[in-house]
């Protein structure tokens, strides 16, 4: 059943029922299919249907245990699907809630190449609401390069919303606009101001 998810039939509508019954196959099986849906996701880079059925049938632990366990850490520039899985498990674990190592850990992604791994890394650790993991991540505030651009507003939003402190203060100037509309209050916190035209 594991094996029907790694392909995909060009019709649409017969390829989704087909996957669809395979998922109802593999939930009635019940938690013995743990161990088999588990070691498909290490070996397929086709996620998302074992990824249903592992949501269905194992409590939320250890479905963060998986996908994290799921990660390549590795050097994977040159393996674009392995790429494309870390993006797809970074997207699913961004529903999840994170012991404090973990997410500590998931700054390694924000360094990787590939800018829609880095930025779901930040989107992670930025909804895990840690400031002292987030803090590490305080020099996309001020990155103004073109494939950081969307990590950049996704930052600034997100210090604007719960009203982080920016603690490497020598990044920022209190007073000074950190972008247009975004000022630097005299507290380091981001302040959204409205722009006239």
């Amino acid at each position: 059943l594991l094996s029907r998810f790694d392909f995909s039939l060009d019709h649409g509508i017969y390829d989704a029922r087909e996957k669809d019954s395979c998922l109802e196959g593999l939930v009635a099986f019940g938690t013995p299919a743990l161990p088999h849906i588990k070691k498909h996701l290490q070996n397929s880079t086709r996620i998302a249907w074992p990824i249903k059925a592992l949501v269905k049938l194992a409590p939320e632990t250890e479905v963060v245990d998986t996908l994290e366990s799921c990660l390549d850490y590795g050097s994977v520039e040159f393996d674009q699907e392995v790429t494309d899985k870390n993006y797809d498990l970074l997207c699913y674990l961004r529903e999840y809630r994170l012991e404090e190592g973990r997410s500590a850990k998931l700054i390694h992604f924000t360094k990787a190449l590939d800018e829609r791994v880095r930025y779901a890394a930040v989107e992670v650790l930025v909804e895990q609401g840690r400031p002292e993991t987030v803090t590490e991540l305080e020099h996309f505030l001020i990155d103004a390069s073109a494939e950081n651009t969307r990590i950049r507003q996704a930052m600034i939003a997100a210090y604007v919303t719960h009203q982080w402190p920016v603690v490497n203060q020598a990044l920022v100037t209190p007073g000074s606009p950190l972008i247009p509309g975004i000022l630097v209050g005299k507290n380091f916190h981001l302040i959204a101001q409205d722009i006239v035209h």
